[in-house]
């Protein structure tokens, strides 16, 4: 009897081993993909969004949580009856956006800025705004040429921000599964060493 369980629990340690390090394996996976699913997200602008401004007596600043790609950087003004602003370029210094405006007119505005951060993610996101006591006046279309109508074709193709791009899914899934493989898979080794074992007469 013996010498009939011997190969069979030989075959059993080998599967149990194999389910280890599979599991091993995928933890390892799921570290070495951390980075990947950190995100730069903005932690501070000036103005806050939501919140409003009396006149325009300085540019929007924005903060990141990591360092931008300074050539990557772009940033669209646009107002509730849709036109959009005309902008000078933005200064980038490492983490922080600075995005000079031009004199507006009293109106919400919605900021969109795009972005690649310096480990290659994008960056996107919006903020808001209402100026009041502007000297130009009240919202009712484009004034003094300061509007001009948003540019087609100019659409940008990145990840919503705070999701993570396609190949960090690729990793939770790939994780996900060959984790949840592995523990079916050494319940069942278990289960099986525990089970009575019946040799053939």
């Amino acid at each position: 009897m013996d010498a009939a369980a011997s190969p069979a629990r030989s075959r059993i340690r080998l599967l149990l081993r194999a389910a280890v390090a599979a599991l091993i394996a995928a933890m390892l996976m799921l570290i070495m993909g951390g980075p990947a699913l950190a995100h730069s997200d903005l932690v501070r602008s000036d103005p806050v969004d939501g919140g409003g401004v009396d006149g325009v007596t300085r540019p929007v600043t924005l903060e990141f949580s990591e360092e931008l790609d300074a050539g990557s950087v772009s940033i669209r003004l646009i107002g509730s009856s849709g036109f959009q602003a005309q902008l000078a370029p933005p200064t980038t210094t490492r983490t922080v956006v600075v995005q000079p405006l031009p004199t507006l007119i009293n109106d919400r505005y919605v900021l969109r800025y795009v972005a690649v951060a310096s480990d290659g993610h994008p960056v996107d996101g919006t903020i808001s705004f209402t100026v009041s006591g502007s000297v130009v006046g009240r919202a009712g279309g484009p004034a003094h040429g300061q509007h001009a109508a948003p540019p087609t074709g100019t659409a940008h193709h990145v990840e919503a921000a705070g999701h993570p791009p396609t190949h960090v899914w690729a990793w939770l899934v790939g994780g996900a599964v060959a984790i949840g493989g592995s523990v079916v898979a050494v319940r069942w080794l278990i289960g099986r060493r525990r089970a009575p074992m019946h040799i053939g007469q």
